[in-house]
């Protein structure tokens, strides 16, 4: 089995293509990083899909400067959103599997019962960053006739700290929100 990993020189990138090349079902692990996989380019999961022929892409690539993120939110959309969209239209378009990869920032550490976050709990993004990785993970549709199915990443512990979450979220509203603000600094 042919294994591309989008991301392979960050951390999760990395140990995913070494525990990959350790296996004895992978054939081949792809590694896609910066410049040939850019998640700013919208033709690049096209290019590199259709090139190299995997059987499944991990999609590991993100924008993980939360802060950065909340600074830009259209950038938080186009590298954690749009490019995993793409992604997947290209993997379905030639025939490979996707998995992606999510965060706990999908959730807004409200929960206070002391139980950690779980597939079918209601995200609630308080910041740009979840809110990008909670857009990507939504279905659009199954567009190879197979049934598809989604959820956010669930959670060994719940959620702190959502009070010393950086000042450039207070105003933040997540797509679908009530218009109230979904974090507030201390």
């Amino acid at each position: 089995m042919r294994v591309a990993v989008t991301g392979a020189g960050g951390r999760l990138g990395s140990a995913l293509r070494d525990a990959l090349g350790g296996s004895s079902f992978v054939t081949d692990v792809l590694a896609w990083d910066i410049p040939e996989h850019n998640l700013d380019d919208p033709a690049s999961a096209e290019r590199l899909v259709g090139r190299d022929r995997p059987d499944v892409v991990i999609h590991a690539a993100a924008w993980t400067d939360v802060d950065g993120c909340a600074r830009d939110p259209q950038l938080a959309m186009r590298r954690n959103g749009t490019a995993v969209g793409e992604m997947a239209q290209a993997c379905v378009g030639h025939g490979a599997a996707l998995v992606t990869i999510s965060t706990n920032e999908v959730f807004d550490g409200r929960r206070t019962d002391g139980q950690p976050y779980g597939p079918i709990d209601v995200a609630n993004p308080a910041n740009p960053y979840g809110a990008a990785k909670l857009a990507a993970s939504r279905p659009r549709g199954p567009p190879s006739g197979r049934p598809e199915t989604t959820s956010p990443a669930p959670r060994s512990r719940p959620r702190a700290g959502a009070s010393r979450r950086s000042r450039l979220w207070r105003s933040f509203e997540p797509p679908g929100s009530s218009g109230r603000p979904a974090a507030t600094s201390r």
